[in-house]
């Protein structure tokens, strides 16, 4: 078990290549890493580890944060495969949404998560838009969440920049850390989209970690 490599620490965290396949290598799970299928850390606590999840708990919060600008009626767009998608479909579950749209440069990875998310989450609706199709989608997403990094997402950048897809006011999370706002950003900025950056996101993943392992 992986918990065996990590005697004598009381408190460490998965980067984002590694959250689904230590998931997978845990011999225990809470009720929440169980159902997402990824784990960003453990807190040893009680004379065991204990995954946790706090990408999903800080969606919730930016969410909650933005529960103006969002219709949950209209559908989420998501860029991006990954274990971020994951626990960003999860949040967006649980505020109502229920109608998605997934967009990636591998379809191995849409296919992935398409799959795995349809039988941990019932009633959901998934939807794998291809990269030269999203031009064509007008008004049709509340809420845009991207999360992958900039040498990954090259070839989506202009096509996401338009934001045709997404309906106003509509909110964007992306998670990635870029040394510069991207032009999605800026767009989004020009526009009056309410926005959290990535360096803000993962603020709010420290401040959750911090909560969890030494109550401050």
């Amino acid at each position: 078990p992986i918990e065996e490599v990590f005697k004598g620490y009381t408190h460490m965290r998965f980067g984002t290549g590694l959250q689904v396949e230590a998931a997978k290598r845990l011999s225990h799970h809470s009720s929440w890493t169980a159902l997402l299928g990824i784990t960003d850390g453990m807190i040893y606590r009680d004379d065991r580890w204990w995954p946790l999840c706090a990408a999903y708990e800080a969606f919730c919060q930016r969410l909650g944060e933005a529960e103006k600008a969002l219709d949950t009626e209209a559908s989420a767009f998501i860029c991006g495969g990954g274990s971020m998608a994951r626990a960003a479909i999860a949040a967006l579950f649980k505020c109502g949404y229920r109608a998605f749209r997934i967009t990636t440069q591998s379809k191995a990875k849409s296919d992935e998560l398409v799959e795995y998310m349809q039988r941990k989450f019932f009633g959901i609706d998934l939807e794998i838009v291809p990269i030269d199709k999203i031009v064509l989608l007008a008004g049709v997403s509340s809420i845009f969440i991207n999360t992958l990094e900039e040498q990954d997402a090259m070839e989506l950048e202009q096509e996401i920049s338009y934001l045709n897809f997404l309906k106003r006011p509509g909110a964007i999370i992306d998670t990635a850390l870029y040394k510069e706002p991207t032009l999605l950003l800026k767009e989004a900025t020009d526009s009056a989209i309410a926005i959290t950056d990535g360096w803000s996101f993962a603020a709010t993943c420290d401040a959750v970690w911090t909560g969890w392992a030494f109550g401050k």
